[in-house]
C-alpha cells in the first residue's frame, strides 16, 4: 500500500536538469573541470552543493568553495530558467489525476532554487508547506534524509512511500529510506543513458512519459 508519493523536483516536475548543467559546466570550467553540460549531468546529478564542493576539492586538489565563479551561479541558473525553463511535459495533467494522493518533494536542491523553479511553472501552490529541502537535513542524496524528512513532515511511514526520481544518487537514497521507487526518464536529458542508469538501481519500474503515471501507480496499488 502506498499512501504517499514523494517527488524529486529538478528532472521529475519541472524539466531543469539540462539548462542547470549549462550553467554549473560554464562554472566548473572557471574554476578549473574541464566539463560539459552532459558531464554536469552524468557526474553531479541529485549531488547538493556540499557534496559538489567535497568532489570538487579531491579532484582539483584544492578548496574551490569560494571561487567568485560560484557567486553568479544562481542567477545564472535562474537567467536561464526565467527564458527556457517549463514544467516536464504532461505533469500538470498527471498531479491532476493523482490528485487524492497526499504528496510532498524530497529535493537535493535549495529552497530559493526550488521556490523560484515551481512558482515559474506553476506548481508552487500544489506544493507549499509540503517541500523538504537537503538544507533541512544533515546530508543529501544518496543519504536518505530528505525522504525520511518528508515522510515525518506529511506523517506516513517510509514504507507506505513511493518515490518518482530521475538520478541513481535519490534512487539509492529512496531505498535507504525503505521506500518504493519509480524511475523517469522523460525530461529532455533523459535518454537510453540514464535508463540503464537508474535500471542499476532496481527500481519498481521506469516509465518515461508523465501521462503513464497515473494508470502506473493504480496498478502498483493493486
Amino acid at each position: 500500500m502506498v499512501d504517499l508519493i514523494i517527488w524529486d523536483c529538478d528532472g521529475c516536475l519541472i524539466d531543469s536538469e539540462h539548462l542547470s548543467a549549462e550553467a554549473e559546466a560554464e562554472c566548473l570550467r572557471e574554476v578549473g573541470l574541464e566539463i560539459d553540460a552532459q558531464g554536469v549531468i552524468d557526474r553531479f546529478t541529485g549531488m547538493t552543493g556540499r557534496d559538489l564542493f567535497v568532489a570538487l576539492e579531491a579532484e582539483l586538489g584544492r578548496d574551490v568553495s569560494g571561487h567568485p565563479a560560484f557567486d553568479r551561479l544562481y542567477e545564472r541558473v535562474f537567467e536561464i530558467f526565467e527564458r527556457e525553463l517549463q514544467a516536464v511535459a504532461g505533469v500538470h495533467e498527471a498531479l491532476a489525476e493523482l490528485d487524492h494522493m497526499p504528496m510532498a518533494i524530497a529535493s537535493g536542491a535549495s529552497h530559493r532554487h526550488l521556490k523560484f523553479g515551481l512558482s515559474h511553472t506553476g506548481l508552487y501552490d500544489r506544493f507549499e508547506g509540503k517541500i523538504v529541502s537537503a538544507q533541512d537535513v544533515a546530508r543529501g542524496k544518496p543519504a536518505p534524509d530528505v525522504f525520511l524528512r518528508a515522510a515525518e513532515l506529511m506523517k506516513t511511514e517510509p514504507n507506505r512511500c513511493l518515490v518518482i526520481e530521475d538520478s541513481p544518487r535519490g534512487m539509492q537514497g529512496a531505498h535507504a529510506a525503505g521506500m518504493h521507487c519509480f524511475g523517469f526518464t522523460g525530461a529532455t536529458h533523459g535518454g537510453e543513458r540514464l535508463h540503464k542508469q537508474l535500471a542499476d538501481q532496481n527500481p519498481v519500474l521506469i516509465f518515461d512519459h508523465m501521462h503513464q503515471l497515473p494508470g502506473l501507480f493504480a496498478e502498483f496499488k493493486q
